[in-house]
């Protein structure tokens, strides 16, 4: 997580959490986008970057997130739920993707899901909002 501290500054300068989270939903699904459409290592490795900047800037700011957003009732459930959901997702993803792997398919529905996913994730921050005190 070398992108997090850089987009943890970005963050405190721009005064939005949700700014950068949607920054980092969109670099992360270009990189996602181009790992399904290469075949080319070098642009693989590219992509692999621009995941983990978009990892980078999204991680840290959603548990930021959800401590403000729910500070007057429970920062701890909050951020503990949001921690939850990415420690299942992180250990459902191997052995599905493994799976899907292990079946014969290859990386492209691996990426392709991933896309969507990263997708899913744009459209999701753009329901949150933001409080501005």
């Amino acid at each position: 997580m070398v992108f997090s501290p850089i987009f943890g500054v970005l963050a405190d300068r721009v005064g939005s959490r949700l700014q950068v989270m949607l920054a980092g939903s969109l670099i992360g699904l270009a990189g996602f986008a181009m790992l399904l459409l290469t075949h080319d290592p070098w642009l693989a490795i590219a992509a692999g970057l621009l995941v983990s900047a978009g990892m980078g800037a999204t991680i840290a700011m959603q548990v930021v997130y959800a401590g403000e957003r729910f500070a007057a009732i429970g920062a701890g459930t909050a951020i503990a739920i949001v921690n939850t959901g990415g420690q299942l997702s992180q250990s459902l993803d191997g052995p599905f993707y493994g799976a899907i792997l292990d079946l014969g398919f290859g990386w492209t529905p691996v990426w392709l899901i991933a896309a969507i996913l990263g997708a899913l994730r744009v459209g999701a921050v753009l329901l949150l909002r933001e409080d501005r005190t």
